[in-house]
C-alpha cells in the first residue's frame, strides 16, 4: 500500500501473480464436489430420477418443440 493506494507489485519474486478467470471455476468445482459427497450411496438414486425427470419433460415439451431425438 503506498498512499493509502493498493496496486498491483510485479516485482515480487516467488510470487503467484495476479489471479483471474484461470481460476475462476474452482468455486463451481468445489460446490459440485461438495453436492456429490453429500449425496453419499444415493447418488444412483439421484441419477436415475434426473433421467426420469428429463424424459418427462421431453414429453411434455415434443409438441412444443423439434426434439433431435
Amino acid at each position: 500500500m503506498d498512499q493509502n493506494k493498493y496496486y498491483f507489485n510485479y516485482s515480487i519474486k516467488k510470487s503467484i501473480g495476479k489471479m483471474k478467470a484461470f481460476y475462476g471455476n474452482f468455486l463451481v468445482c468445489l460446490k459440485a464436489y461438495c453436492y456429490l459427497l453429500s449425496l453419499g450411496n444415493n447418488l444412483n438414486k439421484v441419477s436415475e430420477d434426473a433421467v426420469l425427470n428429463a424424459n418427462y419433460l421431453k414429453i411434455k415439451l415434443e409438441k412444443f418443440f423439434d426434439m433431435a431425438i
